[in-house]
């Protein structure tokens, strides 16, 4: 992870259901994919949200999945969906931004690989979407306004075999030769 100060790169790879996570010291040689459950070989977390009532207290994924059925509150799914068809979810009593939503899962699911992957040390960002249309773009753009100001930015679609890069943000770099 994080050695003396060293930048991070992150990857995320988002379904409609799921997000795996990958990271990286900006000169490493390999990424590292963090798995939810301890020695396991299982990366899917949940792209799920829960709201506790009452008070602002977020649970995201196996966490969100576990509160859903022990808690009183609001489960929130289909995230990714909801951002990309810009639907207004009702928290509770109150409406928020489906990209606030999507945005919250991000910045919270940060933090799941280890205190090395705070948004300060992020030097660069990949998401890799199921489907890659014009509004998948603009959706992954507003995005990276919402989390953060990153530096680097890409965008990738999984199709077959094939990944393609789509476009870069402010000032695009190849991260050292490296694709994390």
């Amino acid at each position: 992870m994080m050695v003396n100060g060293e930048k991070m790169i992150i990857g995320y790879d988002l379904s409609y259901r799921y997000a795996q996570i990958s990271y990286c010291r900006v000169n490493a040689d390999m990424p590292q994919t963090y798995a939810p459950v301890d020695k396991a070989r299982q990366f899917n977390i949940p792209l799920c949200l829960f709201k506790r009532n009452g008070v602002n207290q977020w649970f995201l994924g196996r966490e969100a999945l576990a509160a859903k059925e022990q808690e009183e509150g609001i489960f929130l799914d289909d995230l990714f969906r909801q951002a990309l068809e810009n639907e207004e979810v009702a928290v509770v009593e109150e409406m928020f931004e489906p990209i606030a939503l999507l945005a919250l899962f991000i910045k919270r699911s940060l933090y799941l690989p280890g205190k090395e992957c705070r948004l300060e040390k992020v030097d660069g960002i990949m998401f890799t979407v199921p489907v890659l249309t014009e509004k998948t773009v603009a959706l992954m753009q507003q995005l990276i306004e919402v989390v953060s100001k990153f530096r680097n930015a890409r965008f990738l679609s999984r199709a077959g075999k094939k990944a393609f890069t789509i476009i870069s943000s402010v000032s695009p770099r190849n991260f050292g030769g490296r694709m994390c």
